[in-house]
């Protein structure tokens, strides 16, 4: 079998860190099997490199022709007419590494129709991949690579370990195992650095002792301490809760490791619990488990064995492809599809090769089968998606100012959110523009779904969303549109802000790196010209409702530049953005905290890479903190201050939110008299923040 294995090589994509957990596992495993003939295509490396993946994939399979191309999918890396193009030539096989992830999202509902088989590991979502029109759905699970995770022949170096990152009750639970007087050794991304930070930052007082090295490991340096830990722990990201497998759950054993796992769903169909692995309930059982497993070495020695013999009989890495694969061969000879009907269905399409980051490019033919698409002239040169919630009193001005731009070659999308006030649908009909479309949600489902739903009945390749409150200058689609039309390697453009309403003045925008998205948002939300291209390969905006619509746009930049997206900035302020009090912006900073803690795990790979990932929460708790007690809620205030303490103690400003949730009225106008006649403040004056 020829085999086209299409997977990141490094870690997270990014190229400074080392292989990935695909590579270490399935890409290797693949290589070593001797009837699979191998192409790596590494799309991460491609990317980096400042090439289209979807144009390289089409290409290296019109070349090579194998008979299988297994994708592992991440989110926004692949088009979805270039799957089904390659559809024609190959069989196409996804494996979905976080489904229970990927589907909350909507971002996989997206993409597994394109697919002619889909593999899984979260048996529960066989009913997502159906209901998303994909009815090929294998079912197995994560192995190890026998070849990588080998036993250690040193002495124990760890009573107990933990390799993972610091989120969720993680901190908590090791910090309770700790104060037990359990010796953990703690490895991994955003644990404290010192016992000193350990006091800070938790709200338990540290009684034993551990070590914890807070960097990354290598997997070299993993697959040694599984070996030389006496109890290797398997953490859940809720503690009590039931959770998926994860790949721990067979790389500890098969490095002959005693595993000591928090509740799997369907673990006990691999492995004989108490047996071969142990399992603990809650923290107190956890402790004890510890404790008896310490004491009883031979009885420790013996599950650890079991587990690892186990693992070599059923649960490699080589065994789990051999299954999927025969399953792909004998529903193949069933599949009334054959090779002659393929060559007879091929035709020739011209593919742009686009080259790397210095903008040379040049073109080849190549044979894919699949519908041509015709561009007619009569598409409109942008789409413009309004989403409006129970802002039909602003709506015709917003559309009023599209009617004025100098490019008439346009088309708007007015998503009413199912408002319950105001009637949008008559507004959109006064104007009796045929270019000015309506459509209407029966229920209320979030700034994001309107946009999304926008974005798909939208025809151009262009694509602008404006908020139904601001409106646009008459050059703007003229100005911004033909700019980033002069640059195919750009995905977005945007431009400075011009401030009305409760405020004016100009918001000036600039082009900066990750990082600093890491910190703030940079690229705007609304007035944003970007390609349609950028919007499917992200997956359109994240849908999940514990994401507050203030942070809808920040969190989709997140995902664009951990992609590497490419944006210009047009130094004039073309876009006007209403100023309000009572808009979504100043609401959403009550509930910026939960917000920012859903973004940080969706991103966290993205953060880790920079070292931003607790600041940032900070700030969150830090906003709603501000927004709490302008509401007169004090003890929220305390609470949310003292969240952001722990994450980032070193912050002047978290000592004054503290000490105005604290103080009464009375006294707090006081310091703020004092402190007004120490700086020359007349104290007559209106009083502003302390």
């Amino acid at each position: 079998m020829k085999l086209l294995y299409c997977a990141q090589y490094h870690d997270y994509g990014y190229i400074d860190r080392g292989p990935s957990f695909e590579e270490i596992n399935l890409g290797d495993s693949l290589r070593r099997m001797k009837d699979i003939k191998i192409i790596d295509f590494h799309f991460d490396v491609i990317q980096h490199h400042g090439c289209d993946i979807n144009v390289e994939l089409l290409s290296i399979i019109d070349k090579e022709r194998p008979d299988v191309t297994l994708i592992v999918l991440k989110p926004g890396k692949f088009d979805p007419q270039a799957l089904d193009r390659a559809r024609a030539l190959t069989t196409l096989v996804s494996w979905g590494t976080d489904d229970h992830v990927d589907f909350n999202t909507g971002y996989m509902q997206r993409y597994v129709s394109h697919f002619d088989y889909c593999i899984t590991t979260y048996k529960q979502s066989v009913p997502w991949y159906i209901a998303a029109g994909q009815p090929n759905v294998i079912v197995s699970q994560w192995g190890c690579n026998r070849h990588f995770y080998r036993p250690s022949d040193k002495d124990y170096l760890y009573d107990a370990s933990f390799v993972g990152q610091n989120y969720g009750p993680r901190l908590q639970l090791i910090n309770y195992l700790w104060s037990h007087g359990i010796q953990v050794a703690v490895f991994g991304r955003n644990w404290p650095r010192t016992r000193r930070e350990w006091r800070r930052g938790l709200r338990f007082t540290l009684f034993g002792k551990g070590w914890i090295k807070p960097k990354w490991l290598s997997p070299t340096e993993m697959v040694e301490v599984y070996g030389r830990s006496k109890i290797n722990l398997c953490i859940n990201n809720n503690i009590t809760a039931v959770e998926n497998i994860k790949g721990r759950n067979f790389e500890v054993p098969g490095c002959r490791g005693f595993l000591l796992s928090g509740p799997a769903q369907n673990l006990e169909e691999y492995f004989e619990v108490g047996k071969e692995v142990v399992v603990y309930k809650n923290p107190d059982d956890l402790v004890e488990k510890i404790r008896y497993y310490l004491e009883h070495e031979d009885e420790r020695e013996a599950i650890a064995r079991a587990g690892y013999k186990r693992v070599l009989r059923d649960h490699t890495c080589e065994k789990r492809f051999k299954q999927i694969f025969s399953i792909i061969t004998q529903a193949q000879r069933k599949n009334s599809r054959s090779a002659h009907v393929r060559k007879q269905s091929q035709q020739r399409l011209t593919i742009t090769k686009h080259g790397c980051s210095n903008g040379s490019h040049h073109s080849e033919e190549t044979m894919v089968s699949a519908p041509q698409v015709i561009q007619t002239t009569t598409d409109p040169f942008v789409s413009i998606v309004v989403p409006c919630y129970n802002y039909a009193h602003f709506l015709r001005d917003c559309l009023q100012s599209i009617i004025e731009q100098t490019i008439q070659n346009w088309e708007v999308v007015v998503v009413d959110d199912a408002s319950s006030e105001g009637d949008p649908e008559s507004i959109v009909s006064g104007f009796r523009d045929s270019r000015v479309h309506y459509v209407c949600h029966q229920r209320n489902l979030g700034l994001a779904a309107a946009r999304n739903t926008g974005f798909r009945l939208a025809k151009a390749q262009l694509l602008l969303p404006l908020d139904a409150d601001d409106k646009l200058a008459p050059t703007y689609l003229e100005k911004v549109g033909l700019a980033l039309q002069k640059r195919p390697d750009v995905d977005c453009a945007y431009t400075d802000f011009q401030l009305f309403g409760a405020r004016d003045g100009v918001w000036h925008n600039r082009v900066r790196d990750a990082a600093t998205m890491t910190r703030g948002q940079w690229i705007p939300g609304p007035g944003t010209l970007m390609r349609r291209s950028l919007w499917e390969r992200l997956g359109g905006y994240c849908e999940d409702p514990e994401l507050y619509p203030t942070n809808t746009d920040w969190d989709f930049w997140l995902a664009a530049v951990a992609m590497g997206v490419q944006a210009i900035h047009a130094p004039e302020a073309l876009y006007l953005y209403r100023c309000s009090e009572s808009s979504m912006s100043a609401r959403g900073k009550y509930y910026d905290f939960q917000t920012r803690e859903f973004m940080y795990h969706r991103h966290r790979g993205l953060f880790d890479h920079f070292g931003t990932g607790n600041e940032f929460r900070a700030e969150g708790y830090l906003n709603s903190a501000r927004a709490a007690w302008h509401r007169g809620e004090r003890l929220r205030a305390v609470y949310l201050v003292a969240n952001a303490w722990q994450l980032s103690p070193r912050r002047f400003h978290m000592l004054k939110l503290m000490a105005k949730a604290l103080m009464p009225p009375f006294l707090l106008s006081v310091v703020r008299k004092g402190w007004r006649l120490l700086r020359g403040i007349d104290v007559s004056e209106s009083e502003g923040a302390l």
